[in-house]
């Protein structure tokens, strides 16, 4: 897990950024699923 407070909150928004992205590309009724799925390996990887 990122540690530094700033760090931190880079990596939230870059991931913010590219939720955004990738969502975009996906039917509006599994962008959640596809979000979940994303920010979980995130958290797996000990990235957030």
């Amino acid at each position: 897990m990122i540690g530094d407070t700033e760090d931190r909150h880079t990596a939230l928004r870059v991931t913010e950024d590219i939720l955004r992205k990738y969502l975009q590309r996906v039917p509006p009724n599994q962008r959640h699923a596809l979000a979940v799925t994303i920010i979980e390996e995130i958290c797996a990887e000990g990235l957030l």
